[in-house]
C-alpha cells in the first residue's frame, strides 16, 4: 500500500520483493504484515500498521493505492477496507461569527451562529463591563486596596510597620540572646546562651572543654587530632580508614565478600565444564596473562588488606593476578624468566616474597617482593626481580617451611638433585646452609615442623621427599647434618611424583605420575605415625583414568590437580582406614579424561575466601569456588520451596532437592517434556518454515599465516532458539610444522555475541573463548599431517541466539606459523536460515492425522485415522467399538471364570459354561434368582425326570421349593 498526504509525503509498506517507487518504505512483508499473511491460502486477513513515525499530516487531498509486491506474481484480487486513524475529513460548513465589525469575527465561518460580541468598557470582547472592585479589575494579589497599598507587619493596610529598634508592634526590643521582649541582659561569649545560665562563658574546644586548646577532633573519637593515632576509623582488621568490613574469626585477615559465581555448578555442569559442588568464578586465557603455556601456581594474601593474588607460572615467566574479586581477576603484570623459557617453573611464598625456580639453564632462584602488587596503577606492567640466588643453575621444584624460614629447592643440578637447604629468613639474601644428597634425586618435597604422634621427632624439622620410586623421610633440623629416617617403596611404583601430609601429620598422601596404565588415578595412603617405620595402608582409585599431578590438604579435604580430570576434592574423614571419598570436582578439560599430560597442572586451596585457583596448561587461570554441603544428620530433607520434592518438615537441607519436575509443559513446543509438571519458561515453538530441526551451513577456503584471519561468511539466520553445536570438516594443507589444531574459529550471532575456540597459542580477539586446541579439537588434530579432519564442538553453553546476521570466521592460532590452507565445511545446528517463505513439503489437509500447518506444498503424505483411531491404520470397521477390528474378531466365551473360557476370544457369543456349585441354578447364570424360583414353581408337582427336582425323589415338592429358597441370592461360582 501507499499513502500520500496533502504535503506530498508518500510512504509505502508491505510487498515481498518489490514496492512502489518514489515512496519511503516503512517495512516489507515480514515487518509490516502479521506472519499469518505469509501463506497462499485465500481468506480474510487483518492487520494494524503503525504510522506514528511516518510524519503524515496536512489539510487537503490524501491518496491511497494498492500494489502487488511480488514481481513474478500472476493476477490476484485484493478486496481491502481500511481506516486511517487521527486524520479527519475537511468540514464543509463552518459555524461562527460572520460580522467583521465584531470583536470575535471568524473569517473562516460560513454560517453565522449568533455568537458575535462587542468590546465592553474594559476592552474585553463580550465582557461584563466595569463590575470589579477596582472597576475593570479586582484588587491585585498582594495589595490590600486599589491604590497599591499592602498590609504592614502589624496588620494595617498601608500602615508604617514595626518601628525601628522595636522587635514587635507592642514596643518590645530584643534582649542579649535575641529574644523579643526577653529578660537576658548579657551574653559575653555570643554563644546565644544567657550568661546567667551558661555553663561556659568562653570557647568550648573540639573535645568540649571550656577554654580548651584542642583545635580538631575530626573523627569525633574524643581524642584530639594532634594526639590521635588514627584520625578516622579502624576497619575490621585494625587498618586506619581501611576498607575491610568483616573479620569474623579475628585472624587479622579480612573476610572476602560473598561474590556470586559467574556460572554456578548446576545439574552436573558449569557451562561446558562437568562439575559437582564447585562453581566457576572466572577464567583468564593464556593471551590474557602474557601468553605461552602455564605450569605451577601458588597464592599470596596481603596481610595489610586481605587482598588475594594468584602467582601463575608460564613458559616465559611468572604472571601476577589480583583475584580479590574472583569474578573479575586483574592481570597486574609479569616477571620475565631469568634466562630462557621452560615448560617447568615452580613458585612458593615466604614473608611477602615469591621464590621462583625453573628448569631453564642458568635460571637459579628469583626473589620477588610481592608488596609491589599493592600499587600497580596501569596494569599490566613488567616487573623485575628483587634478588637472585645463583647457587644452582636449573631446578625442578621448591618447597618452603614458613615456620623455619627455610627454602628447599630440589631436582637441581647440585647435590645429585637432592635437597638444597637455604636460609631465607632475610628474603633478599638467600644463604645456603646445608644439603642432602644421600638418596639421590627428589622430584618434590614437603618440609614441616613435625607435630605428629612420633614423640621422638616432635618439633623437629622433617622433610618428606618424593624420590621417583620411594617416599624418603629426612630429619633436616640440623641443616649441616641431615639424617635419613626411612625410605619406603611400594610394589606399583612407576614415578613417585608428589605428596602432602594430613594436617595432623599422621598420614601421607602420595601421587605417582606414571602408574595409571589400565587402572584409574591412584592416591597412595601411607601411615607415617612412626617416621622410622612407614607403611602403605590403602590406595584410593579415582573416578577417571587421568594422571595425578599435585595435591594439597586443607580443612579435612584433599585438593588434587589431576591433569585432564581437572580439580578433584576428596574427603579425609576415613583416611585412618586407608580410604578417601570424592566429594566434589571441576573438570577444566571436559573433552577427555584420558591419561595424558594436558589440563590441570596445580592448584592453591588456602585462601581465606574459599576460592581455589587452578593452572591449566593450555587454557590459563581458573578461579573456582567449592560449595561442598556437609552431610546432614538430623531433620534432613529438601528445604528449597521451589524444588519438586520440597519437605516442609525438614530443617536441614541434605542436598536431595530435585528440580526434575521443571521443564516445558507445552505439547506443541519443540522441547516438550512429558515428565515435567511445572513450566519453567523454556518452551520454544517450531520455526514457522523449518519446524523444530534446522541448521545453517557454509564452506570456506582460506590461506593464512599465524594470527591472520579470513573473511567471515555472513548468513541471515535465526536461533531456534540457540545454537547447540557445530559440525566441522577440515581439509588441511600445511607446511611441515603447523597442525590442524592451530586453526581457531569465531562465531558471532545476530545479537553481537562472539565466541571463539581452538588455536594453539592465540585466538581471535574480542571473543569469549570456549577453550584452546587441547580442549576443543580431537587428539588426532595434533600432528603436522595434511589430510581431512572432523570434529563437533558443543555450543550449548555459549548462548548464541537472535535473528539477523550471523558470521563465521577462520583464524590461524599459532603465532609463528607460516602459510597454511584451511578448507572447511561446517554446519551449525539449531540455527535456521531467514529465507522468505521457502517451500515446506508436507501434508496440507487439516483433516489428516499428520497435518502439518507449516507445510506449503502437499507431498501426498497425508494419513487418516482408521476405525480404531490409528493414524494411517488399515482397519475399516469396529462395529462394537471394542477396540478390535471387525475382521480380527474371534467369537467365544470371554468370561475367565467359565469352564470354556477362550483367552483368544474378542466377542462373547453366549457359549460360556459353568460348574453348578449349588442346587437351584436352573438357568446356569451362576446365581439363584427370580428366574430359578419361577422355574421351580412352574414344575411344582412334576413327577419323574423334572428340572426342578432338587432332592432327586422324582417329584417337585415342598422340599425342593424350601431348598431353593434357602439359597436365594447365592452365587454359584
Amino acid at each position: 500500500m501507499t499513502i500520500t498526504d496533502p504535503n506530498g509525503n508518500c510512504i509505502a509498506f508491505g510487498g515481498w520483493n518489490s514496492s512502489p517507487s518514489g515512496c519511503t518504505s516503512i517495512g516489507n512483508y515480514s515487518s509490516a504484515w502479521p506472519s499469518s499473511w505469509q501463506t497462499s491460502t485465500n481468506g480474510t486477513y487483518t492487520a494494524t500498521v503503525d504510522l506514528s513515525n511516518a510524519g503524515l499530516s496536512g489539510t487537503g487531498t490524501w491518496s491511497f493505492t494498492l500494489y502487488n509486491g511480488w514481481s513474478t506474481s500472476s493476477a490476484v484480487t485484493y478486496d481491502v477496507t481500511w481506516t486511517l486513524n487521527d486524520v479527519c475529513p475537511t468540514p464543509t460548513d463552518v459555524a461562527g461569527c460572520t460580522d467583521s465589525e465584531a470583536c470575535n469575527y471568524d473569517p473562516n465561518a460560513t454560517t453565522d451562529d449568533g455568537s458575535c460580541a462587542e468590546l465592553d468598557a474594559c476592552g474585553v470582547c463580550g465582557g461584563p463591563g466595569a463590575i470589579y472592585d477596582c472597576g475593570c479589575s479586582d484588587i491585585p494579589d498582594g495589595d490590600c486596596d486599589c491604590n497599591g497599598n499592602q498590609i504592614d507587619d502589624c496588620g494595617v493596610c498601608g500602615g508604617p510597620g514595626i518601628p525601628d529598634g522595636d522587635c514587635d508592634c507592642n514596643g518590645n526590643v530584643l534582649d542579649a540572646v535575641g529574644v523579643c521582649g526577653g529578660s537576658c541582659t548579657a551574653d559575653d561569649d555570643n554563644d546565644d546562651i544567657c550568661d546567667n545560665v551558661d555553663d561556659c562563658i568562653g570557647v568550648v574546644d573540639a573535645l568540649g572543654v571550656c577554654g580548651g586548646d584542642c583545635a580538631a577532633d575530626l573523627d569525633q573519637d574524643g581524642i584530639c587530632d594532634d594526639e590521635d593515632d588514627c584520625v578516622g576509623q579502624l576497619d575490621a582488621i585494625g587498618v586506619c580508614n581501611g576498607d575491610c568490613t568483616s573479620d569474623a574469626d579475628g585472624d587479622g585477615v579480612c573476610d572476602t565478600p560473598d561474590y556470586v559465581p559467574t556460572t554456578p555448578c548446576e545439574n552436573g555442569f558449569a557451562g561446558i565444564y562437568p562439575c559437582d559442588q564447585v562453581d566457576f568464578m572466572s577464567q583468564l586465557t593464556p593471551n590474557e596473562v602474557g601468553g605461552g603455556e602455564m605450569n605451577d601456581i601458588w597464592g599470596w594474601t596481603d596481610p595489610l588488606d586481605g587482598k588475594e593474588y594468584a602467582l601463575l607460572g608460564r613458559t616465559s615467566g611468572t604472571a601476577f593476578i589480583d583475584i580479590t574479586d574472583p569474578n573479575n581477576p586483574v592481570y597486574l603484570g609479569d616477571l620475565p624468566t631469568h634466562t630462557v623459557s621452560s615448560l617447568w617453573r615452580d613458585i612458593k611464598v615466604y614473608s611477602n616474597h615469591a621464590f621462583i625456580v625453573s628448569e631453564a639453564s642458568g635460571h637459579g632462584m628469583q626473589v620477588f617482593d610481592l608488596t609491589k602488587l599493592r600499587n600497580v596503577s596501569n596494569p599490566p606492567v613488567t616487573f623485575s626481580e628483587d634478588a637472585h640466588y645463583s647457587g644452582f643453575s636449573n631446578c625442578h621444584n621448591i618447597a618452603i617451611n614458613e615456620e623455619s624460614g627455610r627454602a628447599y629447592p630440589i631436582g637441581a643440578n647440585t647435590f645429585s638433585g637432592g635437597l638444597n637447604i637455604i636460609d631465607i629468613s632475610n628474603p633478599l639474601n638467600p644463604t645456603l646452609i646445608g644439603s642432602f644428597a644421600e638418596d639421590g634425586y627428589s622430584h618434590d618435597v614437603q618440609v614441616v615442623n613435625y607435630n605428629g604422634p612420633d614423640g621422638q621427632y616432635a618439633g623437629k624439622e622433617i622433610a618428606f621427599c618424593f624420590n621417583e620410586n620411594t617416599v624418603t623421610i629426612v630429619d633436616v633440623t640440623d641443616a649441616g647434618d641431615p639424617m635419613m629416617l626411612s625410605s619406603t617403596g611400594y610394589s606399583t611404583s612407576a614415578y613417585t611424583h608428589q605428596g602432602w601430609l594430613t594436617e595432623d601429620h599422621k598420614y601421607l598422601l602420595v601421587g605417582d605420575e606414571l602408574d595409571e596404565g589400565s587402572v584409574n588415578t591412584r592416591t597412595y595412603i601411607f601411615d607415617v605415625q612412626d617416621l622410622n617405620n612407614v607403611s602403605l595402608i590403602g590406595t584410593h582409585v579415582g573416578a577417571t583414568a587421568a594422571i595425578d599431578h599435585n595435591m594439597y590438604t586443607h580443612d579435612g579435604l584433599v585438593y588434587q590437580s589431576n591433569y585432564r580430570a581437572g580439580l578433584e576434592i576428596l574427603d579425609l574423614e576415613n583416611v585412618a582406614q586407608g580410604t578417601l571419598e570424592r566429594v566434589a570436582y571441576f573438570d577444566i578439560y571436559p573433552s577427555s579424561n584420558a591419561a595424558s599430560f594436558n589440563g590441570a597442572w596445580s592448584n592453591y586451596p588456602y585462601f581465606a575466601s574459599g576460592n581455589v585457583i587452578v593452572s591449566h596448561i593450555e587454557d590459563g587461570l581458573f578461579v573456582l569456588r567449592p560449595s561442598i554441603t556437609p552431610p546432614c544428620t538430623e531433620d534432613c530433607g529438601c528445604t528449597d520451596v521451589t524444588a519438586c520434592n520440597y519437605d516442609a518438615n525438614a530443617i536441614n537441607d541434605d542436598g536431595s532437592c530435585d528440580f526434575g519436575c521443571y521443564g516445558c509443559t507445552d505439547p506443541s513446543a519443540c522441547n516438550y517434556d512429558p515428565d515435567a509438571t511445572i513450566n519453567d519458561g523454556s518452551c520454544f515453538a517450531p520455526d514457522p518454515d523449518f519446524g523444530c530441526e534446522c541448521s545453517i551451513s557454509g564452506s570456506q577456503t582460506v590461506t593464512l599465516s599465524g594470527t591472520e584471519s579470513g573473511d567471515p561468511i555472513v548468513i541471515d539466520a535465526v536461533g531456534n532458539p540457540e545454537a547447540s553445536s557445530i559440525d566441522i570438516t577440515l581439509t588441511f594443507t600445511g607446511q611441515g610444522s603447523s597442525w590442524p589444531a592451530d586453526m581457531a574459529m569465531a562465531i558471532t550471532d545476530a545479537n553481537g555475541t562472539c565466541i571463539a575456540f581452538g588455536g594453539y597459542n592465540d585466538s581471535p580477539q574480542g571473543c569469549t573463548s570456549l577453550g584452546g586446541y587441547q580442549t576443543i579439537w580431537p587428539s588426532d588434530w595434533g600432528g603436522a599431517n595434511d589430510g581431512t579432519y572432523t570434529a563437533t564442538v558443543d555450543l550449548s553453553s555459549a548462548g548464541l541466539s537472535g535473528s539477523g546476521e550471523w558470521s563465521v570466521m577462520l583464524y590461524n592460532g599459532w603465532i609463528p606459523a607460516s602459510t597454511v590452507t584451511y578448507e572447511v565445511d561446517w554446519t551449525i545446528q539449531d540455527v535456521c536460515p531467514n529465507s522468505p517463505n521457502p517451500d515446506v513439503p508436507g501434508c496440507t489437509d487439516s483433516a489428516a492425522c499428520n497435518y502439518n500447518p507449516n507445510a506449503t506444498v502437499d507431498d501426498s503424505s497425508c494419513l487418516y485415522d482408521d476405525a480404531l483411531g490409528v493414524c494411517g491404520g488399515d482397519c475399516a470397521a469396529d462395529a462394537d467399538n471394542d477396540g478390535v477390528c471387525d475382521v480380527d474378531e474371534v467369537p467365544g466365551c470371554t468370561n475367565p471364570d467359565a469352564n470354556n473360557y477362550n483367552p483368544n476370544a474378542t466377542d462373547d457369543d453366549g457359549s460360556c459354561e459353568f460348574d453348578e456349585t449349588c442346587p437351584g441354578d436352573f438357568d446356569s447364570n451362576g446365581l439363584i434368582g427370580v428366574n430359578d424360583v419361577l422355574v421351580a414353581l412352574g414344575n411344582f408337582g412334576c413327577a419323574g425326570d423334572c428340572v426342578a427336582d432338587i432332592d432327586g425323589d422324582n417329584i417337585v415338592g415342598v422340599t425342593d421349593i424350601l431348598t431353593l429358597l434357602s439359597g436365594f441370592g447365592q452365587s454359584c461360582l
